[in-house]
């Protein structure tokens, strides 16, 4: 085709091209998307976040739990906490999203009924409020309800009683969950977390005070490297290089206490390091420092940076292993809480930072453990590659766990802390001996532990005052009850087959009679459910003494009352109760000579538990016999049509008057009965007569 015939094929296409972007420019654009799903500003639209210089939280149900947040200059507050510091970006975060409130209409709510459908009454709903400075009158006041969907949550003014949804969930957002406790706002919530965030290479300086030792390090410059002997003057002319001066090298040195002079250099590090962000928890409540061990405070650290002043944080708890608190000396004056696990590595204990004591006996070869304590002794002995409880004897079954614990523990001892000098409360008086071929070894313990959970201890002949684990000491120090089963009667009910009480209610005795039981009191005999003899014998079985009376003979001065458990093949389990003094009741067991002791609430279960097996429930009336229900009477059937009278009259010989007599054939089913004639008897003559 030639250009002239294309000519105006072209002009036919940029004249529609034209109509094209002509049409598209006349269009009117859609609108935003605030616009097309018709979403409603809930605060002021000329409201901005900074205008907001306090907030209000609470939960509709409980608005005296109030959380207030104010702003001082930059910085945000926690009024309802001390007036503790909160996490500024966490604040402003919430304040933008609270004036940045846009809700699509949904409902119109009126009156309480209709709100509550969406957990939007005012005793129901999440408040935020937030006000501008000086005001007492909030700028934005909104309610937040149940969540719509997954994305959103249904909210409202306050004092509108029309519904909105929104995606933001000012409620999840400040922490809270939608019912029980958790629906009230935690202060916490806002809490600047952060005490301190040292750079710990500017660190040239630690000490550690603690209610039982201190210890001091110090950074030292290390002494420069002698130089090399200088090469051979270069050849004339050459330039020499000019030097780079080497940055100093630093080591640390124990400059005061500690278990000796050798220290773990990681585990320097490792302290150093949690001064970079160390962290709390909470606020305490500043009038109440003697009951939080801040009175004065037992710990201290004190803290040298280059080229600042001393940072010095002091601490204090209820007793070692509790939560802890803390406070910067010279700063907000506020005493923080703090998690024990931080708090603990920070005022660190002996190990793993210095190498502390321990015992290593061989298991296999030590022959003998002896714990004397001073309410009495306890010994175990290896025979054949056993261990057994030797001392104190019993008439009960025995726990072979304790045993094993006690050796496992003894023979590998190791300490995980130590004390400066002697401490007042430790008396020592608890000895654990070890016997071995090789050497006997003995561990002499004493009180509790001012820093950690555990308790004082010295290692044979060695004068330091070690710290040995709470777990360690439990297991050393056992009492005889934990080498025993306390719970007496649990084995021996197997077979039960009667049951004695003597005492106030009785006596009485449940006996058993094939696979039945019944009550003997009072000269009657009563039925016993089964099922109720069995919750008796769980709550026998459950019974547990709370030890034996070392050297007291099993014997009571009076009985308050006594039970019998009768086997059926003819064994029996007692237990004699004298009355309750100081809580307990002292018990003598059948077949033991030792004196034993049960807690009172523990008795008084068991006595429970006898009172209900005493007095079972009346037997049921027996039920009436079962009477049939009497058949239906048919009615009886329509009387058959009156046949019509026949008129003829029929008559008979005489000699056929007998067999008139005879009945007369039935018939199955009889149709219609048919017109019977009259029958007239001849009279009988008189020769008849």
């Amino acid at each position: 085709m030639s250009p002239k015939k294309l000519i105006p094929f072209l002009v036919v296409l940029l004249v529609l091209a034209g109509l094209v972007v002509w049409r598209k420019a006349s269009e009117k654009r859609p609108g935003t998307i605030v616009e097309q799903v018709r979403l409603e500003t809930l605060a002021d639209s000329a409201l901005k976040a900074e205008d907001i210089a306090r907030v209000e939280l609470y939960a509709g149900s409980k608005p005296e739990e109030k959380v207030v947040l104010a702003k001082e200059g930059d910085a945000w507050k926690i009024t309802s906490l001390h007036n503790a510091p909160a996490d500024k970006e966490t604040v402003d975060k919430f304040v933008k999203s609270l004036v940045g409130l846009k809700g699509e209409f949904r409902a119109t709510a009126e009156g309480d009924e209709k709100l509550a459908g969406f957990e939007l009454k005012d005793d129901q709903a999440f408040h935020a409020k937030g006000f501008k400075d000086g005001s007492d009158t909030p700028a934005v006041d909104v309610l937040v309800g149940k969540t719509a969907d997954f994305r959103t949550v249904f909210i409202r003014k306050a004092g509108d009683s029309r519904v909105h949804v929104e995606s933001t969930n000012l409620r999840r957002d400040a922490g809270v969950t939608d019912s029980g406790e958790n629906a009230v706002p935690k202060a916490t919530k806002w809490l600047e977390t952060e005490l301190l965030a040292l750079d710990k290479t500017k660190i040239t300086r630690v000490a550690l005070t603690l209610p039982d030792k201190e210890l001091v390090f110090e950074r030292h410059e290390k002494p420069a490297a002698e130089e090399p002997p200088a090469e051979a003057e270069k050849a004339e002319g050459d330039a020499a290089a000019p030097e780079t001066p080497k940055a100093p090298e630093y080591e640390w040195k124990l400059a005061a206490g500690g278990f000796d002079q050798k220290f773990s250099n990681v585990e320097l590090e490792t302290l150093l390091g949690r001064f970079t962000n160390l962290t709390v928890t909470d606020v305490a409540d500043p009038a109440k420092k003697a009951e939080i061990g801040f009175d004065p405070p037992q710990y201290k650290a004190v803290l040298s940076i280059e080229g600042q002043d001393d940072v010095v944080l002091l601490g204090g708890r209820t007793a070692p292993g509790q939560n802890a608190y803390v406070q910067v000396a010279g700063g907000d004056a506020l005493i923080y809480e703090m998690n024990k696990i931080n708090f603990e590595q920070v005022f660190i204990k002996g190990a793993p930072m210095f190498t502390l004591p321990a015992l290593s006996v061989a298991k296999d070869k030590a022959s003998r453990v002896e714990v004397t304590q001073p309410d009495g002794k306890t010994a175990v002995a290896q025979s054949d590659g056993k261990w057994a409880l030797t001392e104190p004897v019993y008439e009960l079954e025995k726990q072979q766990l304790t045993v094993d614990n006690l050796v496992n523990t003894a023979v590998a001892l190791k300490a995980v802390d130590y004390a400066d000098g002697v401490q007042e409360d430790a008396s020592f008086d608890k000895t654990v001996l070890i016997e071995s071929p090789d050497g006997n070894h003995t561990v002499r313990l004493g009180g509790p532990s001012k820093c950690i959970e555990g308790v004082y201890a010295r290692f044979d002949d060695n004068p330091a005052t070690l710290v040995v684990s709470k777990t360690d000491a439990a297991k050393l120090l056992a009492p005889a009850r934990d080498y025993y089963v306390m719970a007496v009667l649990g084995g021996r009910l197997d077979d039960v087959n009667r049951i004695e009480f003597t005492g106030e209610g009785g006596p009485f005795a449940v006996a058993k009679a094939g696979e039945t039981w019944s009550l003997e009191k009072g000269g009657a005999t009563t039925p016993v459910p089964n099922d109720m003899v069995e919750d008796f014998l769980s709550a026998a079985r459950a019974f547990q003494l709370a030890g034996p009376v070392p050297g007291q003979p099993a014997a009571l001065e009076s009985t308050a009352f006594a039970l019998v458990c009768r086997n059926a093949d003819g064994s029996a389990a007692s237990l004699d109760f004298g009355p309750e003094a100081g809580g307990r009741h002292n018990v003598v067991l059948g077949g033991a000579s030792t004196l034993f002791r049960a807690e009172a609430p523990a008795v008084a279960q068991l006595r429970e538990a006898l009172n209900t097996l005493a007095n079972p429930p009346a037997p049921e009336p027996a039920p009436a016999p079962e009477t049939l229900p009497m058949p239906a009477v048919e009615a009886p059937a329509a009387p058959a049509p009156v046949p019509e009278i026949s008129h003829e009259i029929v008559e008979l010989p005489g000699e056929a008057a007998p067999a008139a007599a005879a009945a007369p054939e039935v018939a199955e089913a009889p149709a219609a009965a048919p017109e019977a004639p009259i029958v007239v008897a001849p009279e009988p003559s008189p020769a008849a007569q």
